[in-house]
Formats: structure tokens, C-alpha cells, sequence
């Protein structure tokens, strides 16, 4: 697995809720990116700058945009803006709106009447 800051250029036409900086953890570039993809929509805002497998032992809240801490690195995943902090999700699972409760977790048995997840494509990255 692989740890990214991405930094995206927010300034033009794109919509709310796009942070100028995303944390994510995937397999590889294409992997985090599909992730974020999946999370915030398209079009992706340009990228100003990636950072590939960043030290974050000096990581200190309020010294990245938002000012915000970090969620959990290790987990495939966004972790900049937290919002893996209770267990890896799939990226179908991260959206821009909090989790109704009694909602399923991943790995966690969905009928095919409720949800069909495999339809989308980002239940295959």
C-alpha cells in the first residue's frame, strides 16, 4: 500500500466539498486516485503537487489545510480529511455525507434487494 497527499488546484469551477488537500492510501497512484474519484465525483480538479509515501511523524493538527487531525493511514483509504477513523470502508461506503446510522460497515452482508454495490464501478477499485 501506498500513502498520498494530493494537492488540488480548488479554485476554479469546481464544486463544494472538494478539499484542497486529500489524503488517501491505496495500491498504487491510479488506485488513490480512483478512490478520490469515487469519494468526491468528477471532474477532478487539476493536481499541483503529489507527495508519495509522506513522513507524517511530525504531523502536528492545524499544520495541513482545514486543520483538521488525521484519520488512519494504514487503512486502503481517505485519511485526509478523516474520515476512515473507525475501519476501512470500501470506496462505494465514502461519501461527502455523514453515515445514516444503522447503516452496514464494510464486510458486512448486503442484500441484493437493498443495495446492489456491484453495479458500480467503484465498487471494483
Amino acid at each position: 500500500m501506498c500513502r498520498y497527499w494530493l494537492h488540488f488546484d480548488i479554485s476554479g469551477i469546481y464544486p463544494r466539498g472538494w478539499p484542497p488537500v486529500v489524503g488517501v492510501t491505496g495500491r498504487d497512484l491510479d488506485d488513490c486516485l480512483e478512490i478520490v474519484r469515487c469519494r468526491y465525483g468528477t471532474p477532478v480538479p487539476p493536481m499541483t503537487k503529489i507527495v508519495e509515501n509522506p513522513d507524517l511523524t511530525d504531523f502536528r493538527p492545524g499544520t495541513v489545510p482545514l486543520g483538521r487531525p488525521l484519520g488512519v493511514s494504514v487503512w486502503r483509504g481517505i485519511w485526509y480529511p478523516p474520515e476512515n477513523i473507525t475501519g476501512p470502508e470500501p470506496p462505494e461506503r465514502q461519501r461527502s455525507h455523514p453515515r445514516p446510522k444503522g447503516t452496514l460497515r464494510a464486510g458486512s452482508h448486503v442484500p441484493e434487494a437493498t443495495t446492489n454495490y456491484a453495479s458500480s464501478r467503484c465498487a471494483s477499485a
